[in-house]
């Protein structure tokens, strides 16, 4: 499912997999030290840094997040590419359900399986599987890409909202 369900999603992040411990404490980028909450606030999505149990709150924001593959995993690297692919269709009925104006699914290596685009490039924003702007992010895993500049990135190209103050 997609966090924040109960409100109009304007922009949906979907991760690839939900981490071990994330599974454990049933939120998503819940592992301390993860890099996702401090990126999208300093990047206008949110108002104030949130944490992982806060991921609920993020609706009031316009925000939802959903996993391409919902099993739990050390890291993505243990999906196979069929499940990746399966993913794909799993989030194309999120997509529908939910009707995202936006879908920025972080995790460029896996995005390129689950999509059939291996020479896919990170934020370029295409149709989703339901028509829906669709832009390929950094993983919050990844630590040598600094996510806040994408992310201000993103919500600046696609003008969804205009950028919150710090």
């Amino acid at each position: 499912g997609l966090v924040g369900s109960e409100m109009c999603i304007r922009d949906s992040f979907g991760g690839i997999t939900p981490g071990l411990y994330s599974a454990f404490t049933g939120h998503h980028f819940a592992r301390p030290g993860n890099r996702f909450w401090p990126a999208i606030q300093r990047a206008g999505f949110t108002d104030r840094l949130l944490s992982a149990d806060e991921d609920q709150s993020l609706v009031r924001d316009g925000c939802g997040i959903t996993n391409l593959v919902a099993r739990a995993t050390a890291t993505a690297a243990e999906l196979k590419a069929a499940e990746l692919r399966a993913g794909r269709e799993r989030l194309a009925a999120v997509v529908d359900q939910f009707q995202p104006m936006v879908l920025a699914v972080l995790g460029i290596s896996a995005y390129r399986t689950a999509f059939d685009q291996p020479k896919a490039c990170l934020l370029y924003t295409s149709p989703s599987p339901r028509n829906r702007p669709r832009s390929r992010m950094p993983s919050s895993a990844c630590t040598t890409i600094d996510k806040s500049a994408w992310y201000t990135r993103l919500n600046s190209t696609l003008h969804i909202r205009p950028q919150h103050n710090e």
